[in-house]
């Protein structure tokens, strides 16, 4: 969660999932490569992992299930990242979702300051960005343990 959002008096988000069922994380990448290592990255450590091409796919799949935090591009064909972002923010149910993006946007300062308070944290695919997406992932998303949420 971001500062901004703490300040605002923002909580996680309660995911609708069956009982004794744990939320996925959501992987929102074009590029089959990336999406396919982030994925194989979080299955490793003992995530639910759901992954969308494109950012249709992407919405449908928060509105039928609510995951516990969203790894999103924002150069997406159909509905852009940032579009998704102004979207799930105006409503109620999604407002509060955990966001990490990760793109090769170059961002303007606009853009860069909407991130900053929409989003948990924003990480460039043109500079190392593993080891700080993962500490981002373990803050919103914890690892979890065989046979425990």
């Amino acid at each position: 969660m971001s500062s901004s959002q703490r300040e605002r008096g923002v909580t996680a988000p309660t995911s609708a999932t069956t009982p004794g069922r744990r939320a996925a994380i959501l992987v929102v990448e074009d590029d089959p490569a990336t999406r396919e290592f982030i994925s194989e990255l979080l299955r490793g450590r003992g995530q639910i992992v759901r992954t969308a091409a494109d950012g249709a796919q992407a919405r449908a799949l928060v509105m039928a299930s609510l995951p516990r935090l969203v790894i999103l591009d924002l150069m997406l064909p159909k509905v852009s990242g940032l579009q998704l972002i102004a979207d799930w923010r105006a409503d109620p149910r999604t407002a509060d979702l955990p966001i990490l993006v990760l793109t090769n946007k170059d961002l303007n300062q606009n853009e860069k300051d909407y991130l900053r308070k929409n989003t948990e944290a924003c990480f460039s695919k043109q500079e190392q960005w593993l080891e700080a997406l993962t500490k981002q992932i373990n803050r919103a998303a914890p690892p979890m343990i065989a046979g425990k949420q």
